[in-house]
């Protein structure tokens, strides 16, 4: 996974999951972490194709959160910068690789 091969809003929603999984003394970022990132992404385009698609997303985001409170935490003076889960990082390895697939240079949020 090379960071240059993401767009500059793929980018913003790595870093907002990684601050949200800061923020909640979590560990690790999940694809929950991301999945939460990118609901609240100003001028993103997942929340309106959620919406056209008819998705609860209110419902989303809900369980989303609900399955983020469940999560480890971790507390004191040790605590490091949240890594990337494995489920995570195949996320974004399959969403590098369908990029490719369509010819694209970038990964975008789509």
């Amino acid at each position: 996974m090379q960071a240059d091969r993401f767009t500059v809003k793929s980018q913003e929603a790595l870093a907002a999951a990684q601050r949200l999984a800061g923020a909640r003394a979590n560990p690790q970022v999940t694809p929950h972490h991301l999945l939460a990132a990118l609901l609240e992404q100003e001028g993103g385009i997942v929340v309106p194709v959620l919406d056209r698609a008819g998705v609860d997303v209110q419902g989303v985001r809900r369980r989303t959160n609900a399955t983020l409170d469940g999560l480890a935490t971790v507390r004191g003076e040790a605590t490091q910068a949240p890594v990337l889960d494995a489920p995570t990082i195949q996320a974004l390895n399959r969403a590098d690789d369908e990029a490719r697939s369509f010819g694209d240079e970038y990964v975008s949020t789509e």
